[in-house]
């Protein structure tokens, strides 16, 4: 973990994905570090997508299939990619991402916090418009919510708190099989 007195002078020095990048290292040591300690949880990891925003540049990282969006009036566009079978099967033009929703390997993750010894995250940078909104969100919300609907619900909602619960409400009413978290980031309007 990084010490609260040394973070100011890391925010001024270090760019912001290369502190998610070592966020997500610490997260990963922390956890092999517990299964050496309790070896019942052998094998335990966990998916990650985080976000530094600074204004309206957004700086994300991710690793496994937890997964980061843009949302605008017209459109959700999927920003990050993951490190799934399922994902490699759809780069190779074997399935189709409609395929992938349904594939009897879905959940098999190629990437994940806690796994390996070494890890790395995609990291990126993008900017916001100021109409755009920024979804964070577990496979728990993709399992049972196609983009569309995802869209729908923050489009029509009159904020991000209102949206982030019919979301969950959403996901649970169609099998909730999963953990369901997300945060939706909304541009403040100066009204």
């Amino acid at each position: 973990a990084i010490s609260r007195s040394v973070i100011p002078d890391l925010l001024n020095d270090t760019p912001f994905t290369e502190l998610l990048e070592k966020g997500i290292q610490n997260a990963n040591q922390d956890i092999l570090d517990y299964t050496a300690k309790h070896p019942e949880s052998s094998g335990m990891g966990t998916t990650s997508v985080c976000a530094i925003v600074k204004g309206n540049e957004v700086n994300l990282a991710n690793v496994g299939d937890s997964r980061a969006y843009v949302i605008s009036d017209d459109e959700i566009r999927r920003v990050t990619k993951d490190h799934s079978y399922v994902q490699s099967l759809v780069d190779a033009g074997k399935i189709t991402e409609e395929e992938s929703r349904e594939h009897p390997q879905k959940n098999v993750i190629e990437k994940a916090v806690g796994i390996d010894t070494s890890i790395e995250a995609d990291t990126m940078r993008l900017t916001l418009d100021s109409e755009e909104s920024l979804l964070l969100c577990c496979d728990g919300v993709i399992a049972h919510l196609p983009d569309d609907d995802i869209h729908k619900i923050i489009r029509g909602s009159p904020d991000p708190q209102t949206a982030c619960q019919e979301i969950v409400d959403m996901a649970n009413e169609r099998g909730g099989s999963d953990n369901i978290s997300l945060i939706i980031l909304s541009s403040e309007s100066s009204d």
